[in-house]
């Protein structure tokens, strides 16, 4: 059986359906790693702090698996109890520029990003799946400024529409699979997003999980599969 990860619902289909033929080749990046590490660290620590507060119940860190009836994986950074309620929590890094854009695109009265929201909401839904919490409506996303150490802690309610586009993106990518099987043919690459220069003009630029890590390597910045996804001629 092949489970999607809740971090693949919103990235690069096509980057998932090479990673799962096994054809994903570009590795993890030293910084990357280093930002699991950072990320264990903090994980330990929160736990550490909630239990000496007392305040909250059923404290547990780095806790999930697989859904019982759909091919969704997950693992919460953090879930607890408080007030009769239960929660999942999960931590991002971003730089001083995403926490800007951020905050620009807010909406719901929140500025966690969608697919953030989305993530939570698979890892409260595998929770929930395999009794390891009860139904849950609220979640958190605590974001991690990786220049200044500054933390931004946003509220997302786990709703129904969220819990049903976590079931239509996991069709998507179950049908891109099918279609990888039958043909061997790739979903779209990512478009070409516009940024806009220091002189403010607009250019068009790759996505940013299309971005080489360098003009001499040109392995995937944030994406493992850069280098077998552009060696296809399809678009």
């Amino acid at each position: 059986a092949w489970y999607w990860h809740a971090s693949s619902l919103c990235q690069c289909p096509r980057e998932a359906i090479l990673k799962r033929a096994k054809l994903a080749t570009d590795g993890i990046r030293v910084e990357s790693k280093n930002t699991f590490a950072i990320g264990h660290t903090y994980h330990a620590l929160a736990q550490f702090g909630m239990e000496l507060l007392g305040q909250y119940k059923a404290i547990l860190t780095e806790i999930g698996g697989q859904h019982k009836t759909l091919p969704l994986a997950a693992r919460a950074d953090l879930t607890y109890w408080h007030e009769g309620a239960s929660y999942i929590v999960d931590w991002k890094t971003e730089s001083s520029f995403a926490g800007k854009h951020r905050r620009e695109e807010a909406t719901n009265g929140t500025t966690a990003r969608h697919e953030h929201q989305i993530q939570v909401t698979a890892g409260a839904m595998v929770l929930e799946s395999i009794n390891l919490a009860e139904h849950t409506e609220n979640g958190w996303i605590v974001y991690i400024n990786k220049e200044s150490g500054e933390i931004d802690q946003q509220p997302v309610e786990i709703t129904d529409d969220l819990r049903r586009e976590v079931v239509v993106r996991l069709g998507n990518l179950e049908d891109a699979w099918d279609r990888w099987t039958r043909f061997e043919a790739l979903p779209p690459m990512l478009p070409d997003e516009e940024k806009r220069g220091r002189d403010r003009k607009p250019y068009m630029a790759p996505a940013w999980q299309c971005r080489p890590r360098s003009e001499t390597d040109g392995r995937g910045l944030y994406c493992q599969a850069r280098t077998a996804c552009f060696a296809r001629k399809e678009p």
